[in-house]
């Protein structure tokens, strides 16, 4: 993770930050910088034995095709790798830093990661609260769906 500048965020990272809610989330959620997301997609292959199953970039919500258009939501690239022991979904930021796609998500239950050297909050008090509050914009279907997912993990809104 060091050598790349990648992060993990999403469900891992509010299962370990938060571990008094109880659940076990089906992937890990790791966030590159754009220059080095073919760096870090290829340890998982070499190193953790991962077959990459999909490239999602096209989905609106992980769109390389509305990266022209600035609804990118900070992300450029997303391939699901998966490995004997864990499914590891790859984000690339579309800039250097890796966690401009945390800014956009649907709420603040996710808005967490985990570095090689510690880790970040955005809202603490929400996190240990077990308060989520959505995004100050308009919320899509897959938003509702990622809210409600959290919801049924014990973070309310």
């Amino acid at each position: 993770m060091r050598d790349t500048g990648t992060i993990v965020s999403g469900s891992f990272s509010v299962s370990y930050m938060h571990p008094e809610l109880h659940f076990s989330p089906r992937d890990i959620d790791c966030y590159t910088p754009i220059h080095r997301f073919n760096d870090f997609c290829d340890f998982v292959v070499s190193r953790l034995g991962g077959v990459v199953q999909s490239n999602l970039c096209g989905k609106p919500d992980y769109g390389s095709t509305y990266a022209s258009s600035g609804l990118s939501r900070g992300i450029s690239k997303r391939r699901r790798i998966v490995t004997p022991r864990a499914t590891f979904d790859v984000i690339g930021s579309i800039t250097s830093c890796a966690f401009l796609p945390i800014t956009y998500f649907h709420s603040t239950a996710v808005m967490n990661y985990i570095s090689a050297d510690g880790f970040g909050i955005a809202y603490p008090l929400a996190l240990f609260s077990s308060i989520n509050i959505p995004a100050g914009r308009a919320i899509s279907k897959s938003d509702a769906d990622g809210i409600a997912k959290y919801e049924t993990r014990g973070i309310r809104v």
